[in-house]
């Protein structure tokens, strides 16, 4: 058995048509650029901010040796003149501050180390989830709108085919006139109908 399609109107399928691919074109765009920031992203750690703190650490290491150095060369120095050690208050402030900005520049580096293999794991799941989002651009949708078009070539074919009045609107009847009906005797009213001759009774038919 055949099924019927109610079709309403050739437009809303063309229409349908160009929204799937409206939706199809700014998805994409969207997944593309996602998909992108996340790239930059690990390029930027694995490059640049490793690279960077991995400077600054070793930096910040040498400071911290040089105020530490200065510290005890300073200690030594007065207990050598003195025969007691003094405070050294600025020597001491200063390693106190490279002790502070080495371990930043450590803490910095640690944190981009473990960054990296956390979104590697967070690329991964939102690859999987966005899977099927994937599939549906690349594959489904262009399968629907091609559907859609075999459905419009169809119905183009089959109005092609209507016979012409088909296409006409029904006549309607003007103010005073009357269309003519099927039920309406054909001759007229207002004449007197001759009546039908009776046979008599034994004639012959």
């Amino acid at each position: 058995m055949y099924e019927q399609a109610n079709v309403q109107s050739l437009t809303a399928l063309r229409q349908l048509r160009a929204a799937l691919i409206q939706f199809s074109e700014a998805a994409s765009l969207i997944l593309e650029e996602a998909n992108s920031d996340v790239q930059h992203t690990r390029t930027w750690l694995q490059g640049d901010a490793m690279r960077f703190w991995k400077k600054q650490a070793f930096l910040c290491q040498e400071e911290y040796v040089r105020a530490k150095v200065a510290l005890s060369g300073r200690l030594a120095f007065e207990r050598s003149v003195q025969g007691v050690p003094s405070s050294c208050v600025d020597e001491r402030k200063a390693l106190k501050r490279a002790q502070a900005r080495l371990e930043y520049a450590q803490n910095k580096l640690a944190a981009v180390k473990r960054w990296l293999p956390l979104l590697d794991k967070a690329q991964q799941e939102y690859r999987g989830r966005t899977q099927g989002l994937n599939t549906a651009l690349t594959v489904d949708l262009p399968r629907a709108w091609a559907r859609l078009d075999k459905m419009s070539e169809s119905l183009d074919a089959y109005v092609a085919l209507a016979p012409p009045e088909w296409s006409q609107p029904p006549q309607t009847a003007r103010d005073g006139d009357a269309l003519p009906s099927v039920l309406r005797p054909t001759s007229d009213p207002e004449e007197p109908q001759k009546p039908k001759e009776s046979k008599e009774d034994g004639e012959p038919s």
